[in-house]
């Protein structure tokens, strides 16, 4: 079956990484929908860092001190094909329909916690990899929930203010859609405004992992987790999932007779996703796009499946 032919076109945008397989860096997150969009403009303005793999689950530093099979593979795998120099890892305060977080004490103590697990997780990636340079950021309210303060922290303790915005989610728990997609620096910020521009979602949480659906249908603990925390912290009920061609956790195009086996197989990876997840959550909506590559590989297409 002739998969090019179905599924409604999104979007067509200029793929801007044409025959580029390299970045510098990785970025790992939260996946909160409430502070996604102040964390990536600080990596993409303040750091000024264009071209980087967005890894975002939530509660990084646990899952890399448990570790987690996925999140190690996900490091190597983004190290192996990307050729990354250097982590950016952010963590950020509670988020709770209360406003503020109910496991601590106090805020000293909260910002202790999180900061300690950060310097715990720089430590670990500069046992396994000593030659990749280790950034990292915590996220803070400030000024009764007004704004966003992120400081760049040292392993010394030392702290030091970086950034200030706006918080705009004040008095907000909940979010439109959950936005699953590859990490893949060469589709990031298309996929993104894809979604906004294009699906009208503006508030979604971001899980980006290697493959998309892959590690979900494989049984990963931590992605099961994230669609948790998401559905049942942020009361989302719609799932977008979003796959690409060249796909380096599937072994990329060249692991296909050609684009058509390729997208097909894409296509049954997102049908097995949407199969799962509504098994666990009965009222859940699931988008399945996919981008392809067209005109020889100068452009991004987004199409509905």
């Amino acid at each position: 079956m002739n998969y090019l032919s179905k599924g409604e076109v999104l979007s067509t945008v200029p793929f801007r990484f044409v025959g580029v397989h390299n970045c510098s860096t990785i970025v790992a997150m939260p996946i909160s929908f409430n502070f996604s969009a102040e964390l990536l403009q600080f990596v993409e303005v303040s750091l000024g860092i264009k071209a980087f793999d967005l890894f975002g689950i939530p509660a990084f530093s646990k899952r890399f001190s448990e570790e987690s099979k996925m999140v190690l593979g996900t490091l190597e795998l983004s190290k192996d094909k990307h050729h990354i120099e250097r982590v950016v890892l952010f963590q950020h305060v509670d988020f709770h329909k209360a406003g503020h977080s109910t496991r601590f004490e106090t805020q000293i103590e909260e910002d202790c916690y999180h900061k300690g697990g950060l310097i715990a997780s720089a430590k670990k990636i500069r046992e396994l990899y000593p030659n990749i340079e280790v950034k990292l950021i915590y996220a803070r309210l400030i000024n009764d929930y007004a704004e966003i303060e992120l400081v760049e922290v040292f392993e010394c303790g030392r702290e030091r203010v970086m950034m200030v915005a706006p918080y705009k989610f004040q008095g907000v728990s909940s979010c439109e859609a959950t936005a699953l997609f590859c990490l893949d620096f060469r589709f990031r910020k298309e996929t993104r405004s894809c979604i906004r521009d294009s699906l009208g979602i503006q508030s979604f949480d971001v899980i980006g992992v290697p493959g998309a659906s892959k590690s979900f249908n494989e049984g990963s603990r931590v992605l099961r987790k994230a669609l948790k925390v998401s559905y049942e912290q942020h009361s989302s009920r719609k799932f977008i999932i979003v796959h690409h061609q060249d796909c380096g956790a599937y072994g990329g195009s060249g692991n296909f007779l050609n684009s058509i086996e390729e997208e097909h197989h894409h296509r049954d990876q997102m049908r097995l996703f949407e199969s799962r997840v509504k098994e666990k959550y009965l009222d859940a909506s699931i988008i399945k796009v996919y981008a392809r590559l067209i005109e020889g590989g100068k452009k991004i297409q987004f199409v509905l499946c």
